[in-house]
């Protein structure tokens, strides 16, 4: 091991190939990738070995971590095309003021005429009814949208 705790793998073709694919499908690094898996299997290890020799083996800052109160931090969600059924709950768009059906189609065209990737599209479209929608269409505003009933 170098100064800087450092240790070089070399993988065979298919090992190093099947590598590259899950990196490419979950956008990680391989030394994440690796690291994981690694950290996976000596923890389980060492813990037979814990049972198996009855020694007080110290406990790796990994192993602290694992045992440890707090949640293992979630991944990142992975960021998509707006989906063909996208369908926000109506409050986002009611709760600004605004047309539900008419400000969705509003942002399902902008979304898909711009090729839009987004990780989490209930939110854009929550700010998108925040921000650009009403000032851009005014006329979807509730108030100018329903049609006036004239007496006569």
């Amino acid at each position: 091991m170098s100064k800087t705790k450092e240790k070089r793998l070399v993988l065979g073709e298919t090992p190093a190939r099947i590598l590259d694919e899950y990196c490419e499908l979950y956008g990680v690094p391989a030394s994440a990738a690796i690291n994981v898996l690694i950290m996976d299997v000596l923890r389980k290890r060492l813990a037979r070995a814990r049972l198996s020799f009855g020694k007080n083996i110290l406990q790796t800052s990994a192993d602290i971590r694992q045992t440890s109160d707090n949640p293992p931090k979630s991944r990142k969600k992975k960021a998509s095309q707006i989906p063909d059924d996208f369908s926000p709950p109506r409050s986002i768009a009611q709760d600004e003021g605004l047309n539900y059906e008419k400000a969705l189609e509003v942002f399902i065209d902008w979304a898909k005429g711009k090729g839009e990737v987004k990780a989490d599209w209930e939110r854009t479209f929550r700010n998108a009814c925040r921000g650009w929608i009403p000032e851009r269409f005014p006329d979807l505003k509730k108030n100018n949208s329903e049609p006036e009933l004239h007496e006569f």
